[in-house]
């Protein structure tokens, strides 16, 4: 069997979707927990902005290979991790 037959067996294009969704998702609790106890401990900046530039490549890589869920999933993604750190930052400043 190749791996197409694979995928197609498995309904691979279904699954990556769902993940596709999901990976914008996984950060919003993160997010939330910030905005409802204005607590920023436990938060590293460094890994927050690899992980922002590792979303923001991969972002790029569907773009350059003209691949939508590539590109819309990981732009979201480093969205909302953008959106966390700005408010990591906010709260972290207004506790001072």
């Amino acid at each position: 069997m190749d791996r197409e037959s694979f995928a197609e067996l498995i309904h691979w294009t279904w699954i990556i979707w769902v993940f596709g969704i999901l990976n914008p998702c996984f950060m919003l609790p993160q997010l939330i927990k910030i905005w409802m106890e204005r607590e920023t401990r436990g938060i590293s900046v460094f890994t927050l902005g690899l992980l922002i530039l590792i979303q923001t490549a991969f972002a790029l890589h569907g773009f350059f290979i003209r691949d939508a869920l590539i590109l819309w999933s990981n732009t979201a993604a480093a969205l909302v991790s953008t959106a966390v750190a700005l408010s990591m930052l906010y709260f972290r400043r207004r506790g001072r």
